[in-house]
């Protein structure tokens, strides 16, 4: 038995892709669709729920061909991550309210 050498990098697995259930990314990291594989996908400028920084933030984009909106990086629903991202906008707020004398 040889003795395993701690200091050489992990074989790679060519038949592994960067995200499971991929076989390629896009040119700049992003999966593509995970509803009709489309890599036609792209990063809407504004959202209503994020206005012009949260789909930023959560790698959030829309599928230009079925509109379909996903994570970017992972290619799964962004709807919990939205969510949070709602509830932590809506306390900073209602703090900055408070914190004004506007409230209570």
């Amino acid at each position: 038995m040889t003795d395993p050498n701690f200091y050489q990098p992990p074989s790679e697995d060519p038949s592994s892709s960067p995200t499971p259930g991929y076989d390629s990314l896009m040119p700049n990291g992003w999966v593509p669709c995970p509803n009709c594989g489309s890599t036609h996908v792209e990063m809407p400028s504004f959202t209503w729920w994020g206005g012009a920084v949260g789909q930023k933030l959560l790698n959030h984009v829309k599928c230009q061909d079925c509109s379909y909106t996903y994570n970017a990086k992972t290619g799964k629903s962004n709807t919990t991550a939205i969510v949070i991202y709602q509830v932590v906008a809506l306390v900073i707020v209602l703090g900055l309210f408070y914190a004004l004398g506007l409230l209570g």
